[in-house]
């Protein structure tokens, strides 16, 4: 008796499994979702004798009216506050109601993000690396090029001309937490991918390490101890730095191509007190420094 009470209770505690079939079967509707597909109409899928009976009803086709309602008063004397004012790519992300004002919009559906790990196509080591904790933001392993190669940008204003030397400034940033050190050389692709004579300077040129809060307070300066020449440097902030290389087009194209070697030295990045010793990388760079002026 003691085991077949047992068995009684151990019954309870487990609910039997049913399968989501039985449920679809009991309320019909397998037979539903058959019929829609077919392209059946609702009336016909339904399977009631009153709706099968059901006659289509015909549509009354919108016919343009010559009386329009006129436009109150508040059109011509009240001025336009474009900030309060939906845009139309505002009104077509929401086609269902299409406010005109921007205080009656609705916060858009965002798409779930899911923490992803990436490994070196060559190496298969670890680049990037979620932590373990799913409500942290943060990475155990964040070593992605972005956070370790200097950034290179073209500062607008260059004027090339075919056959005529031209200065370009090209804005160079340090993204880590050290000091770098950069070196400009010709490449040994200039032929295949440039078409254009490049002389670069022949100093080395120093970028201060990145602070994140000196983005936030424009009154702090640069250091004045690290001897820039003023022909190549023409700016320093922060961990930024303008430097100007001449360019001469040798070739008509419809775009001006400048290719050469960036040599960087880079510092993995410790816990500790003492600073890692550099290690020297370099990065083909390719500029395109747009069309040329007639």
């Amino acid at each position: 008796m003691a085991l077949v009470e047992q068995a009684e209770r151990d019954k309870k505690r487990t609910p039997a499994r049913r399968r989501a079939f039985q449920h679809v079967d009991k309320y019909g509707l397998s037979s539903v979702v058959a019929r829609h597909r077919a392209g059946m109409s609702p009336a016909q899928a339904s399977g009631s004798e009153k709706d099968t009976e059901a006659k289509c009803v015909e549509m009354i086709y919108s016919e343009a009216s010559e009386l329009v309602e006129p436009l109150p008063e508040e059109f011509y004397t009240k001025p336009v506050d474009l900030n309060t004012v939906s845009s139309v790519g505002q009104r077509i992300a929401q086609p269902v109601f299409q406010y005109e004002n921007v205080a009656r919009l609705l916060p858009k559906r965002k798409t779930l993000l899911v923490k992803r790990s990436q490994r070196c196509q060559q190496c298969e080591h670890n680049l990037i690396k979620a932590d373990f904790n799913p409500f942290s933001i943060k990475f155990k392993i964040q070593l992605i090029a972005v956070y370790l190669v200097p950034e290179v940008r073209i500062e607008p204003g260059a004027h090339l001309h075919p056959g005529k030397e031209g200065r370009v400034v090209l804005s160079l940033s340090n993204p880590s937490p050290y000091q770098m050190h950069i070196l400009l050389f010709p490449s040994d692709k200039e032929a295949e991918m440039g078409n254009c004579k490049v002389d670069l300077p022949k100093s080395e040129l120093t970028l201060s390490a990145k602070d994140d809060t000196a983005e936030f307070d424009d009154s702090t300066e640069a250091p004045q101890d690290f001897k820039d020449d003023p022909q190549v440097v023409v700016y320093r902030k922060a961990n930024k730095l303008g430097v100007v290389i001449k360019v001469t087009p040798q070739l008509p194209a419809k775009e001006t191509l400048v290719t050469f070697i960036l040599k960087y030295d880079y510092r993995k990045v410790s816990l500790g007190t003492e600073e890692p010793p550099p290690i020297w990388l370099h990065q083909y760079v390719v500029c395109n420094l747009g069309p040329l002026v007639a």
